[in-house]
């Protein structure tokens, strides 16, 4: 028989022999992240942890109500969202909180069909605050406090070494030595220093260089 007729009658080809197709490509591109959760131990004090060592200005918590009790008002608060009111309806404790002159993060409750939640807003980021005991769903597989590894870039012109003399001024424990390093972000290079919040998660604050 034939060397070619081998090759057509061969019902498994070499697949070095053939090319494989190239992926196809997705229909969209991402722009960035929107937020993040860490899973707490005590959502209270990651509140007041973030305010005192990542320029958050404390807040006080919402009240605690069933589901039955605030979510008529969560309804009614988008209401007045989305129809025009002859006067301003009364401030809910469920509607996130106008944003003060403060330039930093900031706590910013906000509304669920199932009840309000605390976050921790700056830019156009957040990151969601969920209580470790009773983790909200969907979540992730492991929903685990300390499991985090978190980097902020500082607004110019606050530097690492700025950051660390108020650290090291409250008695925060500074890791990598209790000094600034080197590292490298998304965009180049970072003077970055580094500590851990009440659950353990990784916190590291950086200026691009």
């Amino acid at each position: 028989m034939s060397t070619a007729a081998q090759s057509s009658s061969n019902p498994h080809p070499n697949p070095q022999s053939e090319p494989e197709p190239e992926p196809a490509a997705a229909p969209f591109t991402l722009d960035r992240v929107d937020h993040i959760v860490l899973q707490c131990r005590s959502v209270e004090r990651t509140l007041e942890w973030y305010s005192k060592y990542l320029c958050v200005p404390a807040s006080p918590p919402l009240p605690s109500y069933g589901f039955q009790s605030h979510y008529p008002s969560f309804l009614a608060a988008l209401s007045g969202l989305l129809a025009p009111h002859p006067h301003p309806p009364s401030p809910s404790p469920y509607l996130p909180r106008q944003p003060s002159s403060h330039s930093g993060m900031r706590p910013t409750p906000f509304a669920t069909p199932t009840g309000p939640r605390d976050s921790l807003t700056f830019g156009q980021q957040k990151l969601n605050l969920h209580p470790a005991h009773a983790p909200y769903t969907p979540h992730a597989h492991a929903p685990l406090p300390g499991a985090q590894d978190l980097c902020f870039v500082l607004s110019p012109p606050a530097t690492a070494e700025l950051v660390l003399q108020y650290w090291l001024r409250e008695g925060l424990d500074v890791l990598e030595g209790g000094g600034v390093v080197q590292r490298t972000g998304a965009r180049g290079e970072l003077r970055s220093v580094y500590t851990r919040d009440p659950d353990g998660n990784l916190i590291e604050v950086s200026n691009y260089v």
